[in-house]
């Protein structure tokens, strides 16, 4: 199950601290405000740099987790750029607790539907809750955005667990028989 709330950001921003100009848009309004083509068939999605904003903006959730356990981070995140040439860059640094990591992309587009790609990242919670946050520091922020949606963070199976489970679920199961044909 996903432990992060509105990872989709179609409650707006609700469930996130937002720092700075941090918005939720669609790919409609880019595409009638911005001469933006596609869709990212997502909804609504966070946008910093919205409007030529040249303030770099940030959000966070702090997620409920299990010290000692594993869980996997994943996102969809790129550039849209409002000009059709452009070798400018945008860049988001990732915080997962006290790991940082910085994404730099450099295709930058203005078709929604290449514009987020997929990115994953690993991690081990250091206590019962853990910091998730996305800051943009981009060095440039005239007429490129970037886009963000689909946030997931997901605890990662331990390695054999399932067998174990199933093994339980059958003892359980044939316990219960053995039970009910002594009755």
């Amino acid at each position: 199950a996903n432990l992060v709330v509105n990872g989709d950001f179609e409650n707006d921003l609700n469930s996130w601290t937002a720092v700075q100009r941090v918005v939720t848009e669609t790919s409609q309004r880019y595409i009638d405000l911005a001469g933006a083509t596609g869709d990212t068939g997502t909804g609504r999605f966070a946008s910093f740099g919205s409007a030529n904003d040249p303030t770099l903006g940030s959000l966070s959730q702090t997620i409920a987790t299990v010290a000692g356990e594993s869980y996997v981070l994943t996102f969809g995140y790129g550039g849209f750029s409002y000009v059709t040439t452009s070798s400018r860059d945008q860049s988001l640094r990732v915080t997962i607790g006290a790991t940082t990591r910085d994404i730099t992309t450099q295709e930058l587009n203005r078709d929604l539907a290449k514009v987020l790609q997929p990115f994953s990242f690993q991690f081990s919670a250091s206590g019962s809750s853990t910091l998730i946050a996305f800051s943009d520091v981009s060095k440039e922020t005239l007429a490129i955005d970037g886009l963000l949606d689909n946030v997931r963070v997901e605890a990662v199976p331990l390695p054999g667990a399932l067998p174990l489970v199933g093994a339980g679920l059958f003892v359980w199961l044939a316990l219960g028989r053995r039970r009910a044909a002594n009755r």
